[in-house]
């Protein structure tokens, strides 16, 4: 090797410059020219090559005003160098196909980025979360892989968390019920999570033919420490000593969603939305913000299916999100923002499609203690949602204990109490609303409690829905009235909370309802933050 840039310069091809672009100011370091004005020369020739080739390798964390910045002529050049691989830890270039790490192997002496300690914040890293339709074929997954490797060049690793290819999971699942009638919740855990690590899988080869270093780690690999039943888990740590080293040398981590390791070593799965959570654990753990990519653009101010008139909104509160979430909303799962309100760590809704993969612009961010940067006394509606095949029970009793009976009678369901008054004749009314497949257990438990207590009336309606509207400061009376007036007639029974109005209704006038409820909140001054 040649003592000077020049001569790296003359004897090597053009196509071998991008192995010789960080030798440059390494070999004037190490092997010094003779002469000042000699050494001075390498050192600008070192540093032109390093940014020629920078800004054109798909996977480089660098740009060329960083590079003017820590490469400046009177900088030490061991010092700069180093002040360079600490925005670049792992380096990756390509040339002809295969990939150089350059900063990993070649130079090893110039890795003094620091290491990460268990439990520290890891800054610039992100996490990606993909849902089963973002993932579907090859097309999908060719997509995302080529996002990644784009993304690069912002510097920040990435944490990508897959869930299984849409209807993958259901296929596992029917052909267990197929092969056994009641599983166990160990074995059935095992077959259903395979959706997860196929996807990682193949995700990590699209990243890896376009030259970008990554790793695949599933659930028990983390590990991320599960309790409870081995098919609908909870999470209870993430041991992030293994993920902290991943990190270091890879630019981006595929993790396999929906997944996890119990105290015995077993696999587990998370339930519903379990790929939601742990891209909500990740980012809780790494205090990194957190892109859910879906196949809508993000959160819409009521269904654009039933309004086509629905628009995006940009900012929204973390309660109105959580409101939206338990109300219906299946855009991110209620699970994962608990998680993500424990460590108050960023999220926003995006849009995995070709149309909006390169614009993040268009996204829903969720914000914390929105509530005190806006005026809480003025009304701020934000969306409607709705839940279908809801059952409406109403009782009414001689006394407060008969209520209590009732509503100890009815636990067992997944039964939600609207209001409950007494009106004065030492008698008490009570609504409720529970999910429709439990109307008939609702009804027998309420047939048995007139026979046995001084239950005056009951009545279950299992033909219901709930209609919601969710914002900032809607209690009031006046904006009660103003979002309920269209459909007060119809209506069973109205709830207000601080952020959220609830109508029980008939389900075949869901549809008038949602439309009417959302002109009426999108009108005039109600409008804040929407994407036209």
């Amino acid at each position: 090797m040649q003592r000077s840039c020049c001569g790296i310069r003359d004897r090597l091809p053009i196509a071998a410059l991008t192995v010789a672009m960080g030798l440059g100011c390494y070999c004037v370091a190490k092997y010094p020219c003779n002469g000042q004005r000699q050494a001075r020369q390498a050192h600008r020739h070192g540093i032109r090559i390093l940014r020629r080739c920078l800004c054109q390798a798909s996977g480089a964390y660098l740009d060329a005003e960083m590079l003017r910045r820590h490469g400046g002529r009177r900088t030490c050049r061991r010092h700069a160098l180093r002040r360079l691989c600490a925005h670049a830890p792992s380096l990756m270039l390509p040339w002809h196909g295969w990939a150089i790490e350059l900063l990993a192997r070649t130079q090893p002496l110039v890795l003094c980025a620091g290491a990460w300690r268990e439990g520290m914040p890891m800054h610039g890293v992100v996490v990606r979360k993909y849902g089963g339709t973002s993932v579907a074929g090859a097309l999908r997954l060719a997509r995302i892989a080529s996002a990644t490797q784009r993304r690069q060049l912002s510097r920040r690793r990435a944490v990508v968390v897959a869930s299984a290819m849409s209807g993958e999971t259901n296929r596992l699942v029917n052909a267990l019920r197929r092969t056994v009638r009641s599983p166990e919740p160990i074995a059935a855990a095992a077959v259903v999570c395979t959706g997860e690590q196929v996807t990682i899988g193949l995700l990590s080869a699209a990243l890896w033919e376009r030259c970008v270093s990554n790793a695949a780690l599933t659930g028990w690999q983390v590990p991320i420490v599960t309790n409870g039943d081995n098919t609908r888990s909870l999470i209870s740590s993430v041991r992030t000593r293994r993920l902290y080293t991943v990190l270091r040398v890879s630019a981006a981590t595929m993790v396999a969603g929906f997944q996890g390791v119990d105290e015995q070593g077993f696999s587990s799965t998370l339930g519903r939305g379990g790929s939601d959570t742990t891209a909500a654990a990740l980012s809780s753990v790494l205090r990194s913000p957190c892109l859910i990519y879906t196949d809508v653009p993000g959160v819409c101010t009521v269904d654009p299916r039933l309004v086509p008139s629905a628009r995006v909104i940009l900012r929204i509160s973390y309660e109105e999100m959580c409101e939206l979430a338990g109300f219906g909303s299946r855009v991110v799962h209620d699970r994962s923002l608990t998680l993500q309100g424990r460590s108050a760590v960023g999220m926003s809704v995006l849009s995995s499609s070709s149309g909006t993969c390169n614009n993040e612009k268009l996204r829903t961010s969720i914000f914390f203690n929105r509530g005190r940067l806006m005026h809480m006394d003025r009304p701020q509606a934000t969306s409607v949602s709705y839940r279908r095949c809801r059952a409406y029970v109403f009782v009414r009793a001689s006394g407060g204990g008969e209520v209590i009976l009732t509503l100890g009678a009815l636990c067992g369901e997944k039964i939600e109490l609207l209001w409950c008054q007494h009106d004065g004749e030492r008698s008490v009314r009570a609504a409720m609303t529970s999910p429709a497949a439990a109307a008939p257990g609702l009804e027998g438990a309420l047939c048995h409690l007139r026979c046995r207590t001084r239950l005056r009336r009951s009545q279950c309606d299992a033909a219901s829905c709930d209609v919601s509207t969710v914002g900032l400061g809607i209690r009031y009376a006046q904006v009660a009235c103003r979002i309920a007036l269209p459909m007060l007639r119809s209506a069973h029974a109205i709830a207000t909370s601080e952020i959220r109005i609830t109508l029980c209704l008939k389900e075949r006038d869901l549809r008038s309802a949602v439309g009417r409820m959302h002109n009426s909140c999108l009108h005039g001054d109600w409008r804040r933050g929407f994407a036209d």
